[in-house]
């Protein structure tokens, strides 16, 4: 029964990230979006010509490689 104020305080803190979270990615989402980004990206990828694979090996392996290749170079 101690731990009761601890374990409210910690849910309270998780729930307070979650609309802070969500806020954060609507507002990325919404400066992507008047950026021209990802009509940019499809349009980049359409006159490069690739297909449904390169399109989805680009979509899985491109954020992997841009979370190691700091490492490599920087290393």
């Amino acid at each position: 029964m101690k731990q009761a104020p601890k374990v409210l305080l910690d849910s309270a803190s998780m729930s307070a990230m979650l609309p802070y979270i969500i806020t954060n990615a609507v507002l990325f989402s919404f400066l992507m979006a008047s950026a021209h980004i990802p009509q940019d990206m499809a349009a980049w990828i359409m006159n490069k010509g690739f297909g449904m694979i390169s399109f989805l090996l680009m979509i899985t392996y491109i954020p992997q490689i841009s979370l190691w290749l700091p490492n490599l170079v920087f290393d």
